[in-house]
């Protein structure tokens, strides 16, 4: 075999390994739909829902939280990766599930990583939670990737 064929073929491994790790399990998120949400009640559903409590929104104007807040965490605005309706639903239905940077950052050293969100699977219903998402998808934008091309690598 010659180190062309080889190539090929270690390439082809590796095409193979991708697609089986692509596999989905049953547990999978993957063609989640929801249906149409309205974003002014997901709006009145953050508001209600106490989500002002730590969060506000990118460009939009909410109440001020009436009470001690320890963190704050601004959701929305530009991004480089648009979350999906199934990271926003797995973030406010299971809010462990990834732990946002900045608030690992202000938790002591040694401190256990546990998000400091209320379970809200039990007071907030899904009409709620489907408007909820549809105002919170629509406040994040893509923005364009830097074109790197234009940069001099070498002097």
């Amino acid at each position: 075999m010659n180190s062309k064929t080889g190539l090929v073929l270690i390439c082809l491994a590796a095409a193979a390994f991708a697609f089986a790790a692509c596999e989905r399990s049953a547990k999978s998120g993957h063609g989640l739909i929801l249906p149409e949400g309205d974003i002014g009640q997901g709006k009145a559903a953050f508001v209600k829902l106490g989500c002002i409590q730590c969060h506000t929104v990118k460009s939009v104007g909410l109440p001020a939280f009436e009470g001690e807040t320890t963190f704050m965490l601004e959701l929305g605005g530009e991004v480089l990766k648009v979350k999906t309706y199934g990271d926003l639903v797995t973030s406010i239905i299971n809010p462990d599930h990834v732990i946002s940077p900045q608030y690992l950052s202000q938790l002591p050293t040694g401190s256990l990583a546990e998000s400091p969100m209320t379970d809200l699977t039990r007071e907030m219903t899904v009409s709620e939670m489907v408007d909820l998402v549809t105002f919170l998808h629509s406040r994040y934008i893509k923005k364009p990737r830097p074109d790197y091309r234009s940069f001099d690598l070498y002097p």
